[in-house]
């Protein structure tokens, strides 16, 4: 009986560290996206910067760098159409 605790706690803790390591490369992920959507954004690429921001918030919707970028890339975007 203890071995069998013993085997569903280890087998536990390997779920908690796999879901951190998940979580980690999420973070990366959404990262880099940011970064790319910020230098896109800089020259000018404001729907390919939209895209990579759309894609960092889907991974990790708790930054509020990507929707401060996001708010400049917006207003670029509609600026532009409304002044058509």
């Amino acid at each position: 009986m203890k071995k069998s605790r013993l085997g569903l706690q280890l087998i536990e803790n390997e779920r908690v560290e796999d879901d951190r390591i998940l979580k980690s490369v999420s973070i990366v992920k959404s990262a880099l996206l940011i970064y790319q959507a910020w230098a896109w954004k800089e020259q000018g690429r404001w729907q390919e910067a939209l895209a990579k921001l759309q894609a960092a918030v889907k991974l990790e919707s708790d930054r509020g760098l990507t929707y401060g970028i996001m708010a400049e890339v917006f207003r670029k975007i509609w600026g532009k159409k409304q002044k058509l």
